[in-house]
């Protein structure tokens, strides 16, 4: 397997000279891989040395900012809880958030804080523009990271913007717009 993009060289998962017993060849342990897409090459090779390759592509995703999304406005000055959600029961060691203007030259990264826990309460800047926001996650033995860019806007009152909730249209009901 490789990253997607990625000028590495490809990395042995797994070998046999043994058919499968199960329709299974090998299982993927994600825990320990960095999220992002990645290609996997299955070759086959014939003890008369014919050899098949096929392709597939993986994509690990272990955890998704809930809140802020990217993109959102945010109030200049509040307090934000930021908060994401882990998959496969990933067990987090520690939560970092970071930000910075989204200006060029990029500023060093500004630490808001170190939690074993979400949500966390994030004091937003109350200059107005955009920002990237950053968050650190550690487990497993790696660290990862997911950032977002946000618009960060010190002229809305507080307690706004609201976000609305929806629930998405389940597939192959309708949805009537009246209006």
């Amino acid at each position: 397997s490789r990253k997607e993009k990625a000028e590495e060289p490809w990395r042995n998962l797994f070998t046999s000279d043994k058919l499968p017993v199960d329709p299974s060849l090998f299982t993927i342990n994600t825990r320990g891989i960095v999220d992002g897409e990645y290609i996997l090459r299955l070759t086959v090779e014939t003890k008369r040395g014919l050899r098949s390759i096929d392709y597939g592509y993986l994509l690990v995703k272990k955890f998704d900012l809930r809140q802020p999304l990217n993109a959102d406005v945010i109030r200049g000055g509040g307090v934000m809880n930021v908060s994401l959600t882990t998959l496969g029961g990933l067990k987090v060691d520690q939560f970092q958030i970071m930000y910075r203007k989204a200006i060029n030259p990029a500023p060093e990264w500004i630490i808001a804080g170190t939690t074993p826990f979400m949500p966390f309460a994030w004091q937003v800047p109350s200059d107005t523009g955009w920002y990237y926001l950053r968050i650190a996650i550690t487990h497993d033995g790696i660290k990862e990271f997911k950032t977002i860019r946000i618009y960060v806007d010190s002229t809305i009152r507080k307690g706004w913007p609201k976000r609305i909730p929806w629930e998405p249209c389940p597939e192959g009901d309708e949805f009537n717009y009246i209006g």
